[in-house]
Parts: C-alpha cells; structure tokens; sequence
C-alpha cells in the first residue's frame, strides 16, 4: 500500500492547485455528493482526490457540490439524503482499493423527479492516469444527464444589490478556471506524414547493409475510448534499399498499405502516448543489377509505440518507433524510428 502514496498525494496537490474564485458562480442547481469505501476503512489521500475530480466535472456544468455535514446512516437511500440537504441531484460513489488498482461506481439521482441513473463503474492502476479515470465515469454520468441539468434556469446572486434594466444589460463572462484532469477532445479525424530511416535486423543485415530511409502516411478515424482515444484507419509507406549478397543483387522498392489499429492517451498538457498495430499487403518490385524486374504482392505486420506533444490545436508532431515484418525469402525485418507531423481535424 506505501507504494501508492506518493502518486496520490501529488496528483491531490495538484488538484489543490486550482485556482479557486472567490466570486460568485452562477448555478443552476445543486448536488450532494455521497462518497463512501466498500471497507470499514476510508483511503483519505483517494478520498480527497475522487472529491476534486467530482467538484471540477460537476462545476464546469453550472452546478454547485454539496458534502453532506454528517455521514449517512447506511440504511439512509441517497435520493432521501439529497431531500433532507434540499438538492436537486445526488450523486453516489463507492470505491475498492487495491494494491495496485482501485475499483468504482457512480450512480446519478434525481430527487424531485425520484429516478436513478445507471451505474458506471471504472477500475484504474494506481498512478497518474488515476484522475483521468475518475473524470471519464463523471463525465460519462453528467453527460447523460445533460438535458435535465440544461432544463434548470440559472440561480440570481444572491449577494447582488442592484439590477440593471434588460435594454442596458450586459453579459459578462464568468472565468471558470482550467481543469487538469477535463479530458481532451477527441478530433475525429488524424492525418499523419512523416519519415524516418530502415534499420535492417536479424538476417536481413546480411542482405541490406547500408542505411535507408522511408516516407509513410495514415488516416485514422479516433473516437473516445477506455478514458483515451481508440481509433482505425489505413496506412501505407514507400521504401528503397539496395540488396546484396544474392544471386541478383539490385534495387528493392516496397509500398506496404493496410489497416492500422491505434489506442492513446488523452492527459493534461501537450504531451500524449499511443501505440499501434498494423498489417496488410507489401506490393514491391525488385529491379535487378543484370536487368531483370520482379515483383509481387505478400503480407506484412508491424506494430509500435510514440509520443505526441501538441504544438497547436489541431497541428503536432510524434516520435514513433515501429518494428516490421515481411515474409520474403528470406525475411526482412526493420526497426523503424520515424518523425511525424500530425494534423487533427
């Protein structure tokens, strides 16, 4: 248990960070919060930081966090806690610490209309993906509940002392704060450009011994997934190199195009991680030093990891370093570290 404390504790000083206003925030109604451990024994450092997350996602939506004063009674249901405290919403989380994940639920109430959402539940390691986690199945929730919570008027300041007449009105903007832990949005479309050198390895040293570069590109269409974002495209790239110690040494041109698979991050800040996994067909041709041509079609898997850092909103750039197979005779495999420039549409 020792192991997690660091993690926790810093991610809760960084959530205490935010900047808190001090005026006041237009509201359109009010949720209790009733956060409790599945043991007899509450994790104060995960409290603490469940509670942050909470308060962000549900005041980004125009609604103020209530904690209750005392802690329920366990025979207590929540929609009944929400009505005694005079909230319109409830909002009820349990949680499960391991040692080395935690495990939860959220459940959404409403307390005039009397009904209750369904459960999400997340289970997450802990270390820093931990608040992206919990902010995916609160957000998951309070998305669901969009339309009731929009229905609400906005509340008066209660501390205002004089009204302006509707014709000289004038809206000014309430700055809400950045939340370091609000998920990104996910862009629907990522094109992808870059290039990068063909290390050879295994026994295609033998037959490739110098090094060459290559130029690749993929679409991929992403989606919200698993608290990152998935995505499925196609991806295809040029290759030349020269082959030696053969019968008919010469020239070998490659274009591999096939599907790509991908899954990445979506953290705070500019930086992100992903990983994909791609495969297909590899169309080559081989022009020979003695004038003969051949060429043919076989298959061909490849996989790898990189890093995003975005530079603007829809534009950044990605290290990925890949590793290929192609089924010739005799096999190729490349170790393929590459730079790519990204634009997000």
């Amino acid at each position: 248990m020792k192991s997690r404390v660091p993690v926790l504790v810093v991610i809760v000083f960084v959530l205490a960070a935010l900047p808190v206003h001090a005026e006041y925030r237009p509201v359109r109604g009010s949720v209790l919060v009733l956060l409790k451990s599945t043991t007899a024994v509450e994790d104060p450092e995960f409290r603490a930081l469940m509670l942050s997350v909470i308060r962000v996602e549900i005041e980004d939506r125009e609604l103020e966090m209530i904690e209750p004063e005392t802690p329920p009674t366990g025979k207590e249901q929540p929609l009944d806690s929400a009505k005694k405290a005079g909230t319109e919403f409830a909002l009820a989380a349990s949680y499960t610490m391991g040692e080395q994940a935690a495990t939860f639920d959220v459940t959404w109430y409403e307390t005039a209309a009397k009904t209750k959402s369904t459960t999400v539940s997340r289970k997450s390691a802990l270390d820093f993906t931990l608040d992206v986690t919990i902010a995916s199945a609160v957000v998951e929730i309070l998305e669901g509940q969009k339309a009731r919570i929009l229905a609400l008027p906005l509340k008066p300041d209660p501390n205002a002392v004089a009204v302006t007449p509707p014709d000289e009105a004038q809206v000014i903007p309430v700055e809400l704060g950045k939340d370091v832990v609000r998920l990104e949005q996910v862009k629907p479309l990522l094109i992808s450009l870059g290039a990068g050198p063909l290390i050879s390895t295994f026994s295609a040293t033998q037959y490739i011994q110098d090094l060459y570069f290559g130029a690749k590109v993929a679409f991929a269409w992403r989606f919200p997934m698993l608290g990152g974002a998935g995505g499925v495209g196609i991806t295809s790239s040029y290759q030349k190199y020269y082959v030696t110690n053969v019968g008919h040494p010469g020239w070998f041109y490659g274009i591999p195009v096939g599907a790509q698979v991908q899954y990445g991050t979506r953290m705070p800040g500019a930086i992100d991680f992903f990983v994909h996994l791609d495969g297909g067909a590899l169309i080559w041709y081989w022009d020979q030093d003695d004038g003969n041509l051949v060429n043919g079609v076989v298959w061909f898997i490849a996989g790898g990891v990189g890093l995003v850092v975005d530079i603007l909103k829809n534009f950044g750039i990605a290290i990925d370093v890949a590793y290929s197979y192609y089924p010739l005779n005799p096999a190729f495999t490349f170790l393929e570290p590459s730079v790519l420039l990204l634009l997000k549409l």
